[in-house]
């Protein structure tokens, strides 16, 4: 196993047991037609998500391809299972433009960028969906919060 996909792995089984851990239902590569996203997970509240980990061994760029191919998840969750609101987050160690960050916004997902090991860009991803659904007595990562990731 190459280094980068040791890293990925690491860090989305990091994300999968927090989410877990917080009451949502989670699956790892499920199959949605003809992709294959990362993890697809369901707050308790019934909103989905889509996280897609996009790493590499070198200090390169996030590519338009990369949020074009993220954002095709939402589209097609939409579609197989009826879903009207899927929450799309790309996960990365690479260097994000802002024009890449604008667009990101006008599709709807949520990059979080975090140069680091496997274990902070997990920790971005928790932190980032903390910050849109912060903890309450209501609510731990579980319900209400914003429109976007």
């Amino acid at each position: 196993m190459t280094d980068w996909l040791r890293f990925a792995m690491q860090a989305e089984q990091r994300v999968v047991s927090e989410l877990e851990a917080k009451g949502w239902d989670v699956t790892r590569s499920p199959r949605i037609g003809m992709m294959r996203p990362d993890i697809v997970a369901t707050r308790p509240d019934g909103q989905k998500y889509i996280f897609e980990f996009k790493v590499s061994p070198s200090a390169g760029s996030a590519t338009f391809s990369d949020l074009a191919q993220t954002s095709k998840y939402a589209g097609a969750i939409r579609e197989s299972a009826g879903v009207p609101s899927v929450r799309v987050v790309m996960a990365t160690n690479l260097r994000v433009s802002q024009k890449m960050r604008d667009l990101s916004e006008a599709l709807g997902v949520k990059i979080v960028s975090v140069e680091g090991d496997p274990q902070q860009l997990a920790d971005g991803v928790m932190q980032s969906l903390e910050q849109h659904h912060p903890r309450s007595r209501e609510d731990t990562l579980g319900g209400g919060g914003c429109g976007r990731p």
